[in-house]
C-alpha cells in the first residue's frame, strides 16, 4: 500500500457546494474578518474554512492582512466579484 504525502492532495481539493457560498455570503458581509468568527458565522468548523480559504487564497480571491495582531481575512476585488456572481445564483 502506498501512501501519499500531504502535499500531493493540495491540487486535489474541490471546494464545497454548499459551503463556500455561505463563506462567500459572510465574508461580503463582515470584511475583514478572523477566521474563528467566520467559521462561527458560516457554522461550520475551523479545518473546513481553512481549507476553503487555501483555495480561495490560490485563486487571489481572498487575502490575509494582520490588524492589531490578529490575522483577517478580505475579499479581493476579484474575489468581491467571485462573491456577487456565486451569491446571485440560488441553491
Amino acid at each position: 500500500m502506498m501512501f501519499k504525502k500531504k502535499t500531493e492532495n493540495v491540487g486535489e481539493f474541490e471546494p464545497s457546494k454548499i459551503i463556500l457560498p455561505r463563506i462567500l455570503k459572510a465574508l461580503l458581509e463582515h470584511s475583514p474578518i478572523g477566521r474563528t468568527m467566520l467559521a462561527t458565522i458560516v457554522n461550520t468548523n475551523y479545518p473546513i474554512i481553512a481549507s476553503h480559504l487555501v483555495w480561495l487564497e490560490a485563486r487571489s480571491y481572498v487575502e490575509f492582512l494582520i490588524e492589531n495582531g490578529k490575522l483577517l481575512v478580505k475579499l479581493t476585488e476579484n474575489g468581491r466579484e467571485f462573491a456577487l456572481k456565486i451569491a446571485s445564483i440560488p441553491y
